[in-house]
Formats: C-alpha cells, sequence, structure tokens
C-alpha cells in the first residue's frame, strides 16, 4: 500500500511540474505575457481575438489594471495568428492610450512595460 500511494504522488508531482513548461513558450501555442506599471500611472492592456479559417477563435485578454510599480503575469495563445495588443495607461481612473504592439505566442512571450509621468507616457513591448 506505501508504494502505491508514493507511486501516485510521484506522478501526481511530475505532472503538475511539467505540464507548463510543455505548453509555453516560442514555438508553442501559449505563451507568457506580462504587464509591468514602471511609470506613475496605471497601465492595463487588451489582446484581441484572432480567427483561424476554419472559424476557431483564441478569445480575447483584457489584463486587470496595474497599479505602478507593479507587475501582471499570464500565459496566453494567439493560435499561431498575429493578435493586436492595445496598451492602455489610468490616471486616476481616466483611460488613456498609449498604443499598441502586434503579438503571436508562437515567436515566445509578450512583455509590456510602461513608463514616464502621466503628460509623457510611453511603454515598450
Amino acid at each position: 500500500m506505501k508504494k502505491i500511494i508514493i507511486a501516485v504522488v510521484a506522478v501526481a508531482a511530475a505532472l503538475l511540474t511539467a505540464a507548463p513548461a510543455a505548453q509555453a513558450g516560442p514555438g508553442n501555442l501559449w505563451s507568457p505575457v506580462q504587464l509591468c506599471a514602471k511609470g506613475t500611472y496605471a497601465a492595463s492592456f487588451y489582446i484581441n481575438s484572432t480567427y483561424t479559417q476554419t472559424g476557431q477563435a483564441s478569445g480575447s485578454l483584457s489584463s486587470p489594471v496595474v497599479q505602478p510599480g507593479s507587475c501582471w503575469n499570464a500565459y496566453w495563445g494567439t493560435l499561431d495568428l498575429n493578435a493586436w495588443v492595445r496598451v492602455t495607461g489610468h490616471d486616476h481612473g481616466k483611460p488613456f492610450e498609449l498604443g499598441g504592439v502586434w503579438f503571436n505566442s508562437r515567436n515566445g512571450g509578450l512583455y509590456v512595460s510602461t513608463y514616464g509621468p502621466v503628460n509623457a507616457p510611453y511603454f515598450k513591448a
């Protein structure tokens, strides 16, 4: 009985640690996405849905509003298609457009950082 329990625990641990790594990174459909608000204002982004020729949709992803000095992380897949990502700043609850960038999860992760004060905001991806 002891050997069976140890074997079940070992298999479960292997599955839990191996599954995320096998799904993420360049060449795979899921990649990390990160937003860091390094300016004096909060920030968010929105990844538009992509659609294959057969009509399969990736879905869209809205990050939460990330407060200055904080980062947010997730994994996302774009079905090997380019998706437009809209980056937005937030000044005391009022959104303002920072710009956008194309993202294809097959090519690796998306790392967006926002910088500067509200009167001169910018982002890098």
